[in-house]
């Protein structure tokens, strides 16, 4: 959990008065700061001209490792391949989202998105060069984050810029993202680009409300936040930016903070999670103890007066189980909390590796339930309803299978083999059906791929180009 995080320059820079703009000013429904989810499934973001059908894919003969870095390098060098957002609806038809526009009211406005990520109640995209003028002659603004809300389509402007790059992860269901949000889904918590920590409050989300918890200057550099229904907000600090003065706090949303005990050690705690249902005000981590050379997985149960008091529920002897290897990604299935470990390559007979875990809310042992061994890299994990949906990878990261975790039955199936295809990103809609954009290695078509859950049938669309993600709306 403490290693040293880098910090990164904003990607765009800080401006206090926008130019006039000489593009045409869209109409008034274009204006409008919603976005229109009647028909709307997924949201994907992609290089425009992605429903054009004008790209060609590359005929090449090599290896789909080869492949797919050549698409990724040449989709980051070839400046007219601005990612955009686009809409798909429950017929495949897929369409731009325009939310560069209805945020800026700029026809074909320029502002291009490097990142998505999916929350409970929002699609959030970062972009470059987006500006949303002020009423009247009030001063401008800068768009870093964009948020859609999922209940209405509501756009949301945040000019907060969070730490996202390859090494700073912004999924909010990883242990490791420096983005979460409370699990009433209208506050964000991100961490800056210089290591500070801020709050977004999105109950209006035509009108966020930015707050500082602290700044680097005053702290250090914030890592891996979790927040609980309280909005209280557990982090890591490297404590003035030092790699070895860590520490994890809490910072209460009443202004109370508590200090966790023995968090200056590093690499200390190598889980971290707030609880679920009624223990959505809990924090739980994962402690080893040099004492007895333990996990302890421990519980900071929150008092009515803010304060928190620890509890050991479950402890496992360092090397013995699966503790130890540290959580990537974390989902709730109303009272019950499923996690997924980080994978030892080094060592594939690892316990921890290729395992589904259950994290108890009581004192009991730790569950896991064994998973398909044929993908054993497992780079993600949705939740829905009535269960949970599995990404995995071959050894080698060339091939992708996908797995259903059915809550009701405790059973791990298998949807999708890992033999065909190499997957981009995935979505699952509220009953439990998948979508994916993938890489198919027969052919080396960009495909978007749909499997009905219930019925267990699938559905390829090939597509013009490789989109970057899919998130689910519905």
């Amino acid at each position: 959990m403490f290693r040293r995080q880098a910090r990164i320059a904003s990607i765009v820079p800080l401006m206090v008065l926008l130019a006039c703009s000489a593009a045409k000013k869209s109409t008034s429904e274009d204006m409008a700061k919603k976005l229109n989810l009647q028909d709307v499934k997924n949201l994907l973001l992609a290089p425009s001209g992605l429903n054009a059908a004008q790209l060609n894919v590359l005929d090449v003969d090599h290896t789909p490792e080869t492949f797919i870095n050549q698409k990724r390098f040449l989709a980051d060098e070839i400046p007219a391949l601005k990612n955009r957002v686009y809409s798909l609806n429950s017929h495949g038809e897929i369409s731009e989202a325009l939310l560069a526009e209805k945020i800026s009211g700029n026809v074909n406005d320029p502002a291009s998105s490097d990142l998505a990520f999916d929350t409970s109640t929002f699609a959030f995209f970062r972009y470059r060069d987006l500006y949303q003028s002020g009423p009247g002659n009030a001063p401008g603004k800068q768009c870093v984050l964009v948020g859609v809300r999922k209940s209405d389509g509501t756009l949301s402007c945040i000019t907060a810029n969070p730490r996202c790059d390859d090494v700073n992860i912004c999924n909010v269901g990883d242990y490791r993202s420096q983005i979460k949000i409370n699990p009433q889904g209208d506050t964000l918590f991100l961490v800056l680009g210089d290591g500070g920590l801020q709050k977004i409050d999105l109950r209006d989300p035509s009108q966020p409300k930015e707050t500082v918890i602290f700044t680097h200057d005053s702290q250090g550099d914030a890592s891996f936040p979790i927040v609980n229904d309280k909005n209280d907000v557990m982090t890591t600090i490297n404590v003035g930016g030092s790699a070895t003065n860590i520490i994890t706090k809490i910072f209460g949303s009443e202004g109370q903070t508590y200090t966790i005990p023995g968090s200056n050690q590093i690499n200390r705690i190598s889980c971290a999670f707030v609880g679920s249902g009624s223990k959505s005000s809990s924090f739980y981590y994962v402690d080893l103890d040099p004492s007895d050379s333990s996990f302890h997985y421990i519980e900071l149960i929150r008092g009515a007066d803010g304060s928190f008091t620890p509890t050991t529920l479950y402890k496992e002897p360092e090397g013995s189980g699966v503790l130890g290897s540290s959580c990537t990604r974390i989902v709730h299935s109303g009272e019950r909390v499923f996690g997924l470990n980080y994978f030892v390559p080094s060592n594939p007979t690892f316990p921890g590796n290729s395992v589904l875990m259950e994290y108890p809310s009581i004192a009991s042992p730790i569950l896991h339930y064994a998973l398909d061994q044929r993908f054993p890299v497992k780079k993600d994990l949705q939740q829905y309803p009535n269960g949970v949906v599995i990404l995995g990878a071959t050894l080698d990261g060339t091939k992708s299978g996908i797995e259903h975790f059915d809550t009701t039955t405790n059973t791990a199936t298998t949807v999708l083999a890992a033999d065909d295809y190499f997957i981009r990103s995935m979505s699952v809609a509220v009953n439990g059906d998948i979508s994916f954009v993938a890489v198919r290695l027969a052919d080396r078509a960009n495909i978007l791929g749909t499997i009905t859950l219930g019925s267990m049938t699938q559905k390829n669309v090939r597509l013009s180009t490789e989109p970057v993600s899919i998130l689910p709306v519905r």
